[in-house]
């Protein structure tokens, strides 16, 4: 199950650097289509539940230190959803997001993809 959660991380990881890329050249004017916004946070969201339950159900293998480092992530993603979350309450009052949000964002998933990375590789 973490690795249908890290497959789902992979794919909302592919849609926000392309939203990242996007908001990033874009004038503050032209948001990215609300349909890719979406999807990433969909992606996202559902990750996040998948690791949840695949936390409650199978045990992380124990040593190195990694014990915890999906609950860990599973935090990382929960803060991200919530920045996301941010996102699109702006959104919806017309308003661009700030950029240290959308940096926080990106910083916390990268953390969470990589921490569930290391679960794949080290189990």
């Amino acid at each position: 199950m973490i690795a249908i959660s890290f497959g789902l991380l992979c794919a909302a990881v592919l849609l926000g650097g392309s939203l990242a890329i996007r908001f990033l050249r874009a004038p503050p004017q032209n948001p990215p289509p609300q349909a890719l916004a979406l999807a990433h946070g969909a992606l996202g969201a559902s990750s996040l539940a998948v690791l949840l339950a695949a936390l409650k159900l199978v045990p992380l293998p124990r040593g190195m230190g990694t014990e915890n480092f999906g609950r860990v992530a599973a935090g990382l993603l929960a803060f991200t959803l919530l920045l996301g979350l941010i996102f699109l309450w702006g959104s919806l009052s017309g308003k661009r997001p700030a950029e240290t949000i959308v940096g926080a964002h990106a910083l916390f998933a990268i953390a969470a993809f990589v921490l569930l990375l290391a679960v794949i590789v080290l189990a």
